[in-house]
């Protein structure tokens, strides 16, 4: 059934509608050109968010993205915009989307990228004789959003204390006798502040060619897809450019599961604090995995100080 307008009496009475601000020009008003273009500016004003990222004929085979911002996760992203891109002649479908990179993609042909993959849908558009047959609108699917809900395919974070890391010796942690495995300033490695009450950051400091590990645990959420990576994030640096700081890390699931070796280097050996990843490949992590117990050893650094100021650990929610 069509949609039903107000009775004749009720539109020729109406003076504004509230929500907008649109105003109804009055009958016999002048000059009308004047009271139209007012009409089209509270029209614009109010329906301008529309037009986010919303994807246009340009000619021939050519279209073009409005520019728009998008959540990504807890991420609010924004999008220049393109003028003109060329799609390929004669296809039914051409799916037109913004990848997790925030790339615009137009080489899609066959279906939308799955739901656990990140992306923004934006059009869907049709080709035929050298021309762009029709756009079909597809932004309503992520027109609504929470950006602190869970979506399914994206990483959970799990932090990690450097305050809660305790020292190894003997393949065990220490007894009551040595501290505990409890980590100071005067423990290998050491417990520490940066510099003093200038730069208060804690961080771990092996000193040159100390390689004493250290060990964590976390839990794991039920949420876990275990067809999916587990990683461990490293925030790490060099006390110069000789030796490149690098961690080993030997990785148990549960009780009982084989240990997984893997390791995160530098690139080239720098002062400069960097983020290094040890991702643990889906293979070696069992479905209903609940806890992760990790061993971090320092790779071989004879002449400088290896530091570590952050470990965090990411897995795929299912």
């Amino acid at each position: 059934m069509a949609e039903v307008y107000p009775s004749d009496n009720e539109l020729l009475n109406l003076s504004s509608e509230g929500e907008t601000g649109v105003e109804y020009i009055e009958t016999g008003k002048a000059p009308y050109y004047l009271e139209f273009r007012k009409l089209l500016y509270r029209l614009l004003e109010a329906t301008k968010r529309a037009n986010d990222l919303r994807v246009f004929d340009a000619g021939g085979l050519k279209i073009g993205v409005k520019a728009g911002k998008y959540w990504d996760g807890l991420s609010l992203c924004e999008y220049a915009g393109v003028s003109e891109v060329s799609l390929a002649d004669d296809k039914e479908h051409i799916y037109v989307y913004l990848d997790g990179n925030g790339n615009l993609v137009t080489t899609e042909y066959s279906d939308w990228p799955v739901s656990s993959v990140s992306h923004i849908r934006l059009a869907e558009v049709v080709t035929s004789g050298g021309d762009v047959s029709s756009i079909t609108d597809a932004r309503g699917g992520h027109m609504w959003f929470m950006p602190g809900g869970v979506e399914k395919g994206r990483k959970t974070v799990v932090p990690v204390s450097l305050a809660n890391l305790r020292a190894v010796s003997g393949n065990n942690i220490p007894g009551a006798a040595s501290g505990g495995g409890l980590l100071c300033t005067d423990t290998s490695p050491g417990l520490e502040f940066i510099d003093g009450d200038t730069d208060s950051c804690l961080r771990l400091s092996w000193a040159a060619g100390s390689q004493n590990a250290v060990v964590f645990q976390v839990p794991l959420g039920a949420d876990i897809d275990s067809s999916g990576s587990v990683e461990i994030h490293l925030r790490g640096a060099s006390a110069g450019t000789t030796n490149a700081a690098g961690w080993d890390a030997d990785c148990y699931f549960d009780e009982g599961n084989a240990k997984v070796e893997e390791s995160a280097v530098q690139a080239a050996a720098s002062s400069s604090y960097e983020e290094l990843v040890i991702s643990i490949s889906s293979d070696d992590v069992p479905d209903g995995a609940r806890t992760l117990t990790v061993e971090l050893t320092p790779q071989g650094h004879t002449t400088e100080a290896m530091y570590l100021t952050a470990v965090w650990v990411a897995y795929t929610r299912s």
